[in-house]
């Protein structure tokens, strides 16, 4: 069944068919269906991609998501990274652009080094624990407002039971003063009828 979550495979949307992609690759920045999926571990050019599941991709923070892998000038995927400038470029910007800079990278080399580093495993062990502490502060926040809000319903219920003690003593003062009132206006009547 279709959702408005489901990546269609942008091969086959170019030719107007609808599939739904079942991979995505990060270096392409294309989903692809079964079929595609086949000609991309095929073909001489992506053969060494890798690709991600889209239900994993789903799953990646939106930020990362977004993330533009192209060159925004070319278009053209990013292949080196200069320590110099502290970022990435293509072919075309190294060609163009940065002939004379030294000091590069290529990107396939710095991905392989960061996924077998331990800084990645220590990364991911500081945003597990940021997720528990976050998870930890949300679980606070929520209990303190269901605190609050069982407070202000027993504060709201100590006023009422408050004023129904209070109407119930006025109440009660209020008949006594009328009873203490028509007595003693019984009584002055009574000694005016004596006389």
């Amino acid at each position: 069944m279709a959702t408005s979550q489901q990546h269609t495979c942008d091969i086959c949307m170019n030719q107007h068919i609808t599939e739904y992609a079942i991979v995505r690759c990060p270096e392409c920045d294309e989903n692809f269906c079964e079929k595609c999926k086949t000609h991309h571990e095929f073909s001489k050019a992506t053969k060494n991609h890798e690709v991600i599941s889209v239900d994993n991709f789903r799953k990646i923070p939106k930020f990362v998501q977004d993330f533009n892998f192209s060159c925004p000038e070319h278009d053209e995927s990013f292949v080196l990274y200069f320590d110099t400038h502290d970022k990435p470029c293509c072919a075309y910007s190294f060609h163009n652009a940065h002939t004379r800079c030294r000091n590069s990278t290529p990107l396939h080399t710095l991905i392989k080094n960061i996924k077998e580093s331990s800084s990645l495993a220590d990364l991911v062990t500081t945003i597990s624990d940021l997720t528990k502490y976050l998870t930890n502060i949300s679980e606070d926040r929520s209990k303190n407002l269901q605190d609050l809000v069982e407070q202000k319903n027993r504060i709201e219920m100590k006023i009422k039971t408050t004023k129904e003690a209070f109407n119930t003593c006025l109440d009660k003062l209020e008949a006594d003063l009328l009873t203490n009132y028509r007595k003693h206006l019984l009584n002055k009547n009574s000694r005016y009828k004596i006389y």
